[in-house]
């Protein structure tokens, strides 16, 4: 090849060959060539030049990857392979990234990561098989290319607090959380299904259907508010529906935060969340988040399952900030053939209220309206109302008693 191009790369420490030291008294030779190549395979991987010691890389590539990255590493030109062995590099790389599969394993091969899931800002998602117990679980895991972000990392790290601190049938279970050379990690329960939006896009769902996932993704945002933690990334596509789909999971807790915190990871001026999704206070200074702003999260998805629209999905950016800000969004209207049940565009009304305080105070009292509202719409008394029915009569059979 004899080219000393590699973006740069073949003069920077880490890509340079150590023959290279001095550039003004050696030439490009294909060896030094093949060192940088080695080197940038390993940037792709975890997002920095790469590091004398690449035994942490070994549960990112697979084992015989690595060998052959540590050959064309060798310090030594005489011994790295020629360029006839570029193909086994090639297959390797093939190998890694073709049909989805990874032959990547942690604790000790305990845990084999067998297909990527999902990839976002905030990590990646992968199947992996849990060799011991016989079962698959889902591990997200913070990459190399981010968890050198102290930011990230922290709020990777504040995940995990979070969803281990609550425990409901609507939220994601978590197994347990570890650390593997420089990347930290989170075993949970792997949902079986697609996401919300998904199903909408794809099915022709009932109403009563769908109002049963508002009131069950309504639940897990409560359990989440009464252990004081704001979820503030609350949308159609962090909620998954299993494969029965009978049952809503809340999930992404990566903005997390919890009430009680006096400051933010948030850089100043910087967003956090989805444009379409951000309550109106969100865009102006001084901004801090509070049980509403999910409120609003929640009349958002109610206002999707009702409509199967979003009220800013169109526009320009700066057009659909406006009318964020301003609370001039589509009016709610049923699907074709549907009716709503009276009360519920009140009370999205009411949950999509550009001032936090007209909204409901918290997931709570939102989901005791719709339940109100829909117990009404079928006769049936609200849960609320059965509980504290149930409990004047056992009040009433104490006073007979005595």
């Amino acid at each position: 090849l004899g080219m000393d191009r590699w973006a740069g790369a073949g003069a920077e420490p880490g890509f340079r060959a150590p023959e290279r030291a001095d550039l003004t008294r050696s030439s490009a030779t294909p060896e030094a060539d093949l060192y940088a190549l080695a080197g940038l395979v390993i940037y792709a991987v975890i997002g920095r030049p790469p590091p004398e010691d690449l035994a942490p890389l070994r549960y990112l590539l697979p084992e015989e990857l690595l060998d052959l990255l540590r050959t064309w590493r060798a310090p030594a030109p005489s011994s790295r392979p020629g360029l006839e062995q570029a193909q086994a590099l090639l297959r390797g790389l093939r190998r890694v990234s073709g049909a989805g599969r990874l032959a990547v394993s942690l604790e000790g091969g305990a845990l084999e990561l067998t297909a990527e899931l999902a990839r976002g800002g905030m990590g990646v998602i992968y199947r992996a098989r849990e060799k011991l117990l016989a079962r698959e679980v889902a591990v997200k895991l913070l990459p190399g290319t981010t968890s050198s972000d102290p930011d990230l990392l922290k709020r990777f790290r504040r995940e995990m607090e979070m969803m281990a601190a609550v425990s409901h049938p609507n939220l994601v279970r978590i197994f347990r959380v570890g650390q593997q050379g420089w990347v930290p990690y989170i075993v949970m329960e792997l949902i079986r299904g697609r996401s919300l939006d998904r199903v909408i896009q794809e099915e022709t769902i009932l109403l009563d259907r769908r109002l049963a996932w508002f009131c069950q993704i309504a639940r897990a945002v409560a359990a989440l508010h009464r252990a004081g933690i704001l979820h503030r990334d609350l949308k159609p596509s962090n909620v998954l529906l299993d494969e029965s789909l009978d049952r809503a999971v809340v999930i992404n807790l990566g903005l997390a935060r919890r009430l009680e915190e006096g400051h933010t990871l948030t850089r100043a001026g910087q967003l956090v969340g989805t444009m379409a999704y951000l309550p109106p206070e969100a865009w102006e200074e001084g901004y801090r988040p509070a049980p509403p702003t999910d409120v609003y999260g929640l009349g958002m998805i109610l206002y999707y399952l009702l409509s199967g629209t979003t009220p800013f999905a169109e526009g320009k950016f700066e057009e659909r900030v406006r009318r964020i800000r301003s609370g001039e969004r589509e009016p709610l209207i049923a699907r074709e053939g549907e009716t709503l049940p009276s009360g519920l565009a009140a009370i999205c009304e009411r949950a999509l209220a550009v001032k936090p305080e007209r909204r409901f105070r918290d997931a709570g009292e939102m989901l005791a309206e719709v339940e109100r509202v829909l117990a009404e719409e079928h006769g049936k008394p609200a849960a609320g109302a059965r509980r504290r029915k149930i409990a004047a009569l056992a009040g009433g059979a104490v006073l007979l008693l005595l």
